[in-house]
């Protein structure tokens, strides 16, 4: 998966797609997000996080980590936090 500014995103998408890589383009809600797009936002909306979650707070059973590996699922898996929101959003 590759995601980037609409300009790098065309120009890596040409270069795949001429040496014969299949390429499928996904909708703007279905694929990663952008972290060099979301850094200046990262601190502040870090900052008003902490004031909403001040603590790491267990989540349901049916709570599955999109940012943790299955095997943390038991453990940090299941805990929302700031860093949790954080990572989800920049990754």
């Amino acid at each position: 998966m590759i995601s980037g500014r609409p300009a790098e995103f065309e120009k890596a998408v040409e270069a795949l797609t001429s040496q014969g890589v299949f390429v499928r383009q996904m909708g703007p809600n279905m694929g990663a997000h952008n972290i060099d797009v979301m850094a200046p936002a990262l601190p502040g909306l870090k900052k008003a996080l902490q004031e909403v979650i001040p603590s790491p707070r267990r989540a349901s059973h049916r709570w599955i980590s999109t940012v943790w590996s299955e095997e943390e699922w038991d453990t940090r898996g299941r805990l929302c936090s700031p860093d949790y929101v954080l990572t989800n959003l920049a990754a």
